[in-house]
């Protein structure tokens, strides 16, 4: 069996972690005699020159195609047309050479093109497989646009038949039930063509022990000697709620945090470095960046536990992989997300659904009108007509006298953590109200019992066996006749809810 993996990057982070755990999972020897018996030969093809070092160890055959690279919003016609051009060429050569094809996020907007060749290949009958982490629909307005225009309003195919391709071959995945119930709803997609795939998390046989004295560790990033230390290990995108992460910081001052990756997009680096130079200023103690200088298995050895306070994930790596390290997990949840794992009997009580901050009048007023302004360009983008009654009622499930801090802009979560930093009694008052005392008291039997629950459910050998099980349904799948067309894109209606729509994504 022979499968091309597809993806526009592999620069870290979550997806190239799941497409790395793939492939092990094909591919490590000591996987093998779980799978069905056979031989599994991967590709990977991205835009970067070569593949990280998550790969490392397995057999992969990885080429670098420019083409898949994010795609310029002010790309001229004719480098449109030999971009489409070439990637057709070389998809559809693999595709006759009996490649099977298993495409990453190819809806989400960051090359239209990619899109179009996938649905173009799977019209022909050519078997693919569509994994989806993120989606253009879930609060990315210039995305949605950009595919819209560059497809819909071009090839004029309704774009939900173009994002999400209804033909017999080909088969849709998703990493948690709730975009699963999303897909099984779209009326063109056979209930049997959706599938619901959570991403393998690797348990190691033993706990990672620090392979450097602590002193020596926490001097190398500026650490005092006394403290705890929590790491939030992700790079500092928007979505993951840095300002938070700052507050948290900012009302439990006696324990040290580390967040470990800086954002590799320029689009991301603006807004990162803003936040890390005010972390600066108000000498909270948060270190950043630590990965340029550590591994990821040494900080998290000499961490004490994880924080999360990410406002929307695809599967939700950091819930539970820190567990697998011996290590807790505290922070905000993501009920949506994490309904998967508690269904799994893989316990996060301590976490918070919200952490509240009194707002005065003034400051509910000049939130509600950033929401309204948001929420309707928001729909304009997306083509949703947005009544006056939909707007407020999205406003007043955003803004009141406590208003959760994540449906602030990212200024203003800065200066509400410099007024904690500046006021112990606000800070006390904000702890008792969310009662954030519990987010550091994790028994060590629930951390070895979240473990075990994560081994058992998550682990890469069923991992490996649903892969090929799917990979066989496709195929052996037969050309049908072309599926009806829908006439807008019902995904829309699924993610264009308040609790989606958040400043701090702007």
């Amino acid at each position: 069996m022979k499968i091309l993996f597809l993806h526009h990057h592999v620069r870290g982070g979550g997806v190239t972690r799941v497409l790395a755990a793939q492939v092990r999972a094909l591919q490590e020897p000591r996987l093998q005699g779980t799978l069905p018996q056979g031989t599994y030969h991967c590709r990977l093809w991205t835009a970067d020159a070569q593949a990280p070092p998550d790969f490392a160890g397995v057999s992969l055959d990885y080429q670098s195609l420019a083409e898949l690279d994010y795609l310029p919003l002010d790309t001229e016609p004719q480098a449109l047309q030999r971009i489409e051009q070439t990637l057709y060429a070389h998809l559809h050569r693999a595709a006759k050479q009996g490649w099977l094809l298993h495409c990453h996020n190819s809806s989400l907007g960051k090359n239209p093109l990619v899109t179009w060749v996938l649905y173009r290949l799977a019209r022909e009958g050519v078997p693919i497989l569509f994994q989806y982490h993120d989606f253009a629909e879930d609060a990315r307005p210039d995305n949605y646009r950009f595919l819209k225009h560059l497809l819909q309003d071009r090839f004029r195919v309704p774009l939900a038949d173009i994002l999400y391709p209804g033909f017999s071959r080909c088969l849709h995945v998703a990493v948690n039930s709730r975009d699963r119930d999303f897909l099984a709803a779209l009326p063109h997609l056979k209930a049997n063509h959706v599938h619901l795939l959570p991403n393998a998390v690797d348990v190691p046989d033993g706990l990672p022990t620090p392979q450097t004295d602590a002193t020596a560790f926490r001097n190398s990033l500026h650490i005092r000697p006394q403290g705890a230390l929590w790491t939030y290990p992700v790079r500092g995108i928007r979505r993951k709620n840095l300002g938070e992460f700052a507050l948290l910081a900012a009302l439990f001052p006696e324990q040290n945090y580390i967040l470990t990756l800086a954002p590799q997009n320029p689009l991301e680096a603006e807004p990162y470095d803003v936040w890390a130079d005010r972390v600066r200023h108000m000498k909270l103690p948060l270190h950043i960046n630590a990965g340029a200088l550590w591994p990821f298995e040494e900080i998290m050895a000499q961490s004490d536990g994880a924080i999360t306070t990410s406002i929307r994930e695809g599967f939700g790596l950091a819930f539970l992989e820190p567990w697998t390290l011996g290590k807790a997990v505290t922070g905000r949840d993501l009920p949506d997300i994490t309904r998967d794992f508690k269904a799994h009997g893989i316990d996060l009580n301590h976490f918070y659904t919200r952490l509240d901050v009194p707002l005065n009048p003034d400051e509910q007023h000049i939130l509600r009108e950033a929401y309204q302004t948001y929420a309707q360009e928001c729909g304009h983008a997306m083509g949703i007509a947005m009544s006056a009654g939909a707007v407020d009622q999205i406003v007043k499930s955003k803004v009141g006298p406590w208003t959760d801090f994540a449906a602030l802009d990212r200024e203003t979560q800065m200066d509400w953590v410099e007024r904690v930093v500046a006021d112990p009694r606000l800070a006390s008052r904000i702890r008792e109200r969310n009662g954030l005392d519990r987010l550091w008291s994790v028994a060590a039997e629930r951390v070895q019992y979240n473990r075990r629950q994560i081994g058992q459910h998550y682990g890469l050998k069923a991992y490996g066996s649903a892969l090929v099980k799917l990979y066989r349904q496709m195929a052996e799948s037969q050309i049908e006749s072309d599926p009806p067309l829908p006439l807008d894109n019902p995904m829309l209606q699924h993610f264009f809810q308040p609790d989606h729509l958040q400043l701090l994504r702007k």
